[in-house]
């Protein structure tokens, strides 16, 4: 722990590329009032690992543990407007989240191989790389705008809450709720490449949700969102444009949701250990039907029926 300024973390002699090694279940406490530089691999045995920058948090060689082990990153504590730019693999079996006060920045796949996964920023987040939970949930909280290059693949639900516009690449999981207070989702992968794929999918907007195309072929949208699912549920302030994909069949319109939450723990100096959680109420409550403010609502289903129930049972699907 430095209580007066920063912590670099670097190889030593026998230049193995390990910076911080703790063998069996003990924990590892990483912490800095100012910026902590990761620039040689910690791993954490089996233990719970904490890294805390009191301003900015740089990944630059992997941070991993196993079995019970969880993993807390986050910065900002101190300084608002810190940053966490994550360039090197973080891999756990159990939960894992990455909270920072300002922006979070991936350049390395993220991954929790038996539990959840939560990104959470007061600032935007750009995610460059993968996002894993194999057979958990994921959870990502912007408050500013959400930006996806990469994949999200989770085997449980997938909860995407920004408080600006969200670009999406694409997201896989049984159930999944994208939401944007005050922005628009909009497609980033281009004319009929999957947005999302899962069972159930809602989707809010205080903007739009997708977009016109209005050079394309008359039954083209490169900007619409394109889906694989079997239940959908939309608000756009203005507009909807969805595309069912001719890979899966027919789709209906009704009652969806997914919410998301990540616990870990949090290694402290003394010892003892303090729980972390993470939840977000933007897009966590279910959404039925098809709504919108001030827009157009236009749907496509490319090989099957589009049906529309009344998910809320007020007399409008």
């Amino acid at each position: 722990v430095v209580r007066d300024g920063s912590l670099t973390i670097n190889d030593g002699a026998v230049a193995n590329g390990l910076g911080v090694l703790a063998s069996g279940a003990g924990d590892v406490l990483l912490a800095a009032s100012a910026d902590v530089n990761v620039l040689a691999r910690v791993d954490g045995g089996s233990g719970h690992v904490t890294i805390q920058a009191g301003d900015n948090l740089l990944l630059g060689s992997a941070v991993s543990t196993t079995g019970v082990g969880t993993l807390f990153l986050v910065s900002g504590n101190a300084v608002p407007g810190g940053e966490i730019v994550v360039s090197a693999n973080v891999t756990a079996d159990n939960s894992i989240l990455i909270s920072a006060q300002g922006n979070i920045t991936t350049f390395a796949d993220i991954t929790s191989n038996a539990a959840s996964l939560g990104l959470q920023a007061t600032g935007n987040i750009l995610q460059f790389s993968n996002l894993s939970a194999v057979s958990g949930d994921i959870l990502l909280a912007a408050g500013g705008t959400y930006s996806q290059a990469g994949v999200i693949v989770a085997g449980g639900s997938v909860q995407l809450a920004s408080g600006g516009t969200i670009s999406l690449n694409f997201i896989t999981g049984s159930d999944v709720s994208i939401a944007s207070v005050s922005g628009d989702i909009l497609d980033a992968n281009g004319l009929d490449v999957s947005n999302v794929r899962a069972n159930s999918l809602s989707l809010s907007a205080g903007g739009m949700i997708g977009g016109p195309d209005p050079l394309a072929l008359a039954d083209q949208n490169a900007n619409a969102i394109d889906i694989e699912v079997n239940t959908v549920a939309a608000f756009g302030g203005n507009g909807i444009y969805l595309q069912q994909l001719n890979t899966v069949g027919s789709l209906v319109v009704d009652l969806a949701g997914a919410a998301s939450s990540v616990a870990v723990n949090q290694v402290r100096f003394n010892s003892t250990l303090s729980p972390a959680t993470a939840s977000s109420p933007v897009g966590s409550a279910p959404l039925a039907d098809l709504v919108t403010s001030d827009g157009p609502i236009k749907v496509t289903v490319r090989n099957g029926s589009l049906t529309i129930n009344d998910g809320d049972v007020d007399g409008v699907g």
